[in-house]
């Protein structure tokens, strides 16, 4: 299933380049270590774990949000 992020996410800030392919590195080589965040069909966390499994065709893991207050999580996070 392919997920859009979710808006509120979107004030955190784009990993670098070099986070990134570091994240993408220990992803390989350790797999996911945390699930990708969902809420209302969207991702409130977990944008570049996300993108980087799709990359590196890892199995995604999801849990849903189950709160009421996207936002105070994604700043929580």
């Amino acid at each position: 299933m392919d997920f859009k992020e979710y808006e509120l996410s979107k004030i955190i800030p784009s990993m670098s380049e070099e986070e990134y392919r570091n994240l993408k590195e220990d992803i390989k080589d350790n797999g996911l270590n945390h699930p990708v965040v969902l809420f209302e069909d969207k991702i409130l966390d977990g944008r570049h774990r996300y993108r980087a499994c799709q990359e590196l065709k890892v199995e995604i893991r999801t849990k849903e949000y189950k709160g009421n207050q996207p936002l105070i999580y994604i700043l929580s996070e």
